[in-house]
């Protein structure tokens, strides 16, 4: 059932979405040290992970299976993926295999690709497809497209045709900021935040899990943890259970970012005056954040801060501005389409 494709090398063009600049030099004369990251116009979103949940068309199933296992016998299309069989297992899946791809070296960048083999009746009756689109760019991209020609009928355009998304993690980072450098606006939705062992601020939450949530985190401590290094660089991740959303639809998804509001550090206080209360105020927001610390005051004065603090959103935070690159991402990696 292998089909023969012609399929045109993509030229890369334009500039990674994945940003590793180095940050510039701190200002001074601040409490809270500011880092000026890259143009606003610089900063594009991109996709940090994906799942796509791919149920075959019953006629279809039989064929699935007898070029699925013949993939898994060529080493250099399939490997094992004995780590995920376990987790695949939880959730109705019995065999999972790393996807190789010759410009992807790192094992862990592999796409993972479980299905739901039902061996007596000879058939695949699931697949799922998990990877992280921005570690593969453009030539990855093109690597799974042909890859998965071999598995499923009509390569990719199967997959767009009867995939849905499941889950997918939105993110856009911004170098040269640290989480002391700014602050996240309250919304109406569970706010959470973890901290290092020496009182720093990790990771900021808002949502649920479950469903929809926003993480920012410090992307070089993570890496710093790991034994690796990197230029200064916060991220901002929307982390989303989509329910089967059409691939196709991506490309009119809604702006997962645009009521996020992102605060420079507390500016000076509102009323000089008042500084010492000011200051209690700061010491209240570091130990709690700031959505919790704003809930404590009373109602005139947390209007009046709230008011001070909008004042000073984060220059290069333009959610409109940063969505505008979406669709082109979308384009580069051919996600949406079988087509290069």
């Amino acid at each position: 059932m292998t089909k023969k494709v012609t399929i045109k090398i993509p030229v890369k063009k334009g500039t990674p979405n994945k940003p590793h600049i180095q940050p510039k030099s701190h200002q001074t004369g601040s409490a809270n040290q500011f880092v000026q990251p890259v143009n606003k116009h610089e900063l594009k979103p991109f996709i940090d992970w994906i799942s796509i949940n791919i149920t075959p068309h019953e006629k279809d199933q039989h064929d699935i299976h007898d070029a699925f296992w013949t993939a898994v016998s060529d080493p250099k299309l399939l490997a094992d993926a004995l780590s995920a069989e376990k987790k695949g297992a939880g959730i109705g899946f019995n065999v999972a295999k790393r996807v190789v791809l010759p410009s992807i070296d790192a094992e862990k960048k592999r796409p993972t690709l479980f299905v739901r083999h039902l061996k007596e009746q000879k058939r695949i009756s699931k697949l799922l497809l998990n990877f992280v689109p921005v570690d593969l760019g453009a030539d990855g991209m093109l690597d799974l497209h042909v890859a998965i020609n071999m598995i499923l009928p009509d390569g990719w355009l199967y997959a767009v045709t009867h995939g849905r998304v499941t889950r997918m993690d939105v993110a856009v980072d911004l170098p040269g900021l640290t989480m002391d450098s700014i602050h996240f606006q309250p919304q109406k939705a569970a706010y959470s935040q973890r901290l290092f062992p020496d009182g720093q601020l990790e990771t900021i939450y808002i949502g649920k899990s479950k469903s929809a949530q926003t993480v920012i985190y410090d992307r070089s401590k993570k890496r710093a943890k790991l034994g690796q290094s990197m230029p200064q660089c916060l991220r901002i991740e929307r982390r989303m259970k989509l329910g089967g959303m059409k691939l196709t639809n991506l490309l009119g998804m809604k702006n997962p970012f645009l009521n996020t509001k992102l605060a420079v550090a507390l500016p000076g206080p509102p009323n000089p005056a008042k500084e010492k209360e000011w200051a209690m105020f700061g010491d209240s927001v570091k130990e709690r954040g700031l959505p919790a610390a704003l809930t404590l005051l009373p109602k005139d004065r947390r209007v009046a801060y709230k008011k001070h603090i909008d004042a000073h959103l984060l220059p290069i935070w333009n959610p409109e501005e940063i969505w505008k690159s979406w669709q082109p991402m979308l384009d580069e990696l051919k996600i949406v389409s079988p087509h290069w």
